[in-house]
């Protein structure tokens, strides 16, 4: 079945349309897993029970639009760094990859939440131009302080 992936859109569409288009289905998937027979198959045994446990969870993704049915989006998000894990084991020093890692952090985040990320930036610079002049002054102001 191929589900249209929701980026944006209303809570109430997004709800009705799930009801109308997934409901059945989902409902039908988990009858068929009620009378199935687990037999003595481990890994369809296994797998079976897995879903039976988690049928609540199964049932969130019809009432809250955030909670996708697949997580393509989230594998595709990380790609970028599963493939800058194999480069960075080259890095000069530990510190490159994992500054190397919080950016791109930073820009996936930036994505998922539709921000801009050139803005995102420069609030996060100002924020941290700010921070340091404030961590200094403190630091004066403690010096000041010794006996």
């Amino acid at each position: 079945m191929n589900v249209p992936i929701e980026k944006k859109g209303s809570s109430i569409s997004t709800y009705t349309r799930r009801l109308k288009d997934e409901k059945s289905v989902i409902e039908g998937f988990l009858a068929w897993l009620k009378q199935a027979d687990l037999g003595s198959n481990g890994k369809l045994k296994k797998a079976i029970t897995y879903i039976r446990n988690r049928e609540d969870f199964l049932i969130t993704h019809l009432k809250d639009d955030r909670c996708g049915f697949s997580n393509n989006l989230n594998e595709n998000s990380i790609r970028p760094m599963t493939v800058g894990r194999k480069n960075w084991l080259f890095s000069d020093l530990p510190e490159s990859a994992q500054a190397n890692t919080l950016y791109l952090t930073i820009v996936e985040m930036t994505k998922a939440y539709g921000l801009n990320l050139y803005k995102y930036l420069n609030f996060l610079f100002e924020q941290r131009q700010t921070r340091i002049c404030q961590m200094k002054n403190s630091k004066n102001r403690l010096r000041g302080m010794r006996v």
